[in-house]
């Protein structure tokens, strides 16, 4: 199990060493699939969407990179840790896993501050919000993510072939979880939780006032604040799986930096590293097919691509030949190829070829009787 992997310096698991269990590590294999699959998309979209490349979509195609990273390096790494059961593999498979929970909540909370700001600052927030500040979120995001889950090579011994740690490993194992918990999950979730009421209580509020002046379906605010408050559901919905699918893992880790008996039934824990890493999947699927921009994306994208099947090409046939009829100077006709290729015999061509001779022969000789009456 994941959890005991990444809680202390005892690395242990549920399973015996060296094994593959065929539904299980298919099933994740599948996952892995389809997480690479749609967050590829959703960056070609951005990358080729002039009207995607905004600001809050800046934090999106980030946060579709750190889940893109999920099917590249952490769900390999971590089938590679539970059939090798090796020190170093099963430390960087616990890198990526803790990264990914790290940079997940980071973007999910940054991406939220910037709503924030649109929705409580609507007047000062171009000047507030520009790309550059954008670019410096990001960037901040990705490297407090890789140096809370790189700092560990300060007092951890990789190289150790074995998987029970020091005495003084465990302890500094033991203060940086319990840090990890506040610092990485507490303080972002409360952080998010205070922004989503305060918005949705302004929000409301201008939607009430509006109604009040009875000046909804022609108030150009309207929009606005349709698009705001359905945006700020999506994210919510991002917000409540990821809370939903990483909550116990924070508990466990918590509960075995006490001491406290925390160990979960093998079947249970593995459907609930499945849905950590199902939230690598579940936020592209949310935002593509429910925001706007990015559906209409997707829609245009597809209807593209059925087009293009639909276009009929027609096929040369290289064995068909042209003939042409032609007379020499001795009025003898006979048919001459226009190609290269040979022509096959075909009854049914050869009947209709001499009945069109027959005729232009009869046209001819009706030409010519005309002329000298």
């Amino acid at each position: 199990m994941m959890t005991n992997l990444t809680s202390n310096g005892n690395i242990s698991f549920p399973f015996a060493p060296s094994s593959f269990r065929p539904v299980y590590d298919t099933c994740i294999i599948i996952l892995a699939c389809f997480i690479v699959a749609i967050n590829i998309l959703v960056i070609y979209l951005f990358m080729n969407k002039d009207y995607l490349r905004t600001k809050t979509n800046s934090f999106l195609v980030s946060l579709a990179v750190s889940d893109l990273l999920t099917g590249v390096l952490s769900i390999p790494f971590y089938l590679i840790c539970s059939l090798t059961y090796r020190r170093p593999v099963c430390f960087a498979s616990a890198v990526f896993y803790r990264c990914i929970a790290f940079s997940t909540m980071a973007h999910i909370m940054v991406v939220t501050l910037e709503r924030y700001v649109a929705v409580m600052f609507p007047m000062r927030y171009y000047r507030m919000v520009t790309k550059r500040r954008i670019c410096l979120c990001i960037g901040v995001v990705w490297l407090f993510s890789i140096f809370w889950v790189t700092i560990q090579l300060s007092w951890l011994n990789v190289s150790n072939p074995g998987l029970r740690g020091s005495p003084e490993e465990v302890k500094h194992e033991r203060i940086y979880n319990i840090t990890g918990v506040f610092i990485c999950f507490t303080i972002p979730l409360c952080v998010i939780v205070f922004c989503f009421a305060r918005m949705f209580i302004v929000i409301r509020r201008q939607v009430r006032n509006i109604r009040t002046q009875a000046k909804l379906s022609v108030d150009p605010r309207n929009r606005s604040i349709a698009s705001d408050k359905r945006a700020l559901l999506i994210f919510a919905l991002m917000l409540g799986i990821y809370t939903i699918c990483w909550l116990s893992w924070y508990i466990n880790l918590f509960q075995n930096e006490l001491g406290a008996d925390a160990i979960l039934p093998e079947t249970f824990a593995d459907v609930l590293d499945f849905l950590r890493f199902a939230t690598s999947l579940f936020n592209p699927l949310l935002y593509t097919f429910l925001k706007n921009d990015f559906r209409r994306a997707s829609c245009s994208l597809v209807s593209k691509c059925c087009v293009r099947q639909s276009t009929f090409k027609p096929k040369h046939d290289l064995n068909a030949t042209r003939t042409t009829l032609t007379t020499d100077t001795n009025g003898n006709k006979s048919n001459t190829l226009l190609n290269d290729c040979s022509p096959t015999y075909d009854p049914l061509e050869e009947f209709v070829r001499n009945e069109s001779q027959e005729n232009s022969v009869k046209e001819a000789e009706n030409v010519q009787l005309i002329t000298h009456v």
